[in-house]
């Protein structure tokens, strides 16, 4: 039983240094006739402290502190919005919405 408010779960190493960046990309595709698959989408950006990929996996199953941690941040605390091609610091959620008159929409 799948009871998140969310699709999907990914792991990504990011660097914590100031000034460091990073670009979210949302797509049309043709799957949907050339649009997008959704207008609006949420990303939480969550900071783990662990020491290894197995512990990092651990950390994010469905059940985990972690993971409901997160899952409740979206559902109460995610509607900050961001628009296609602004930027806004991490970790934390954000409602992102794309640009439906271009092809790409940057974040």
């Amino acid at each position: 039983n799948w009871k998140q408010p969310y699709d999907w779960v990914g792991l990504f190493e990011m660097e914590a240094d100031a000034g460091e960046s990073y670009t979210w990309t949302m797509q049309k595709t043709e799957e949907f006739e050339g649009h997008y698959m959704k207008q609006t989408m949420k990303l939480n950006v969550v900071e783990l402290e662990v020491g290894t990929d197995k512990e990092a996996r651990e950390a994010i199953k469905v059940g985990s502190t972690t993971s409901d941690a997160a899952a409740a941040t979206m559902e109460t605390d995610c509607d900050t919005a961001a628009l296609a091609n602004s930027a806004f610091d991490i970790p934390g959620c954000r409602k992102l919405t794309v640009d439906d008159s271009f092809y790409s929409s940057l974040f």
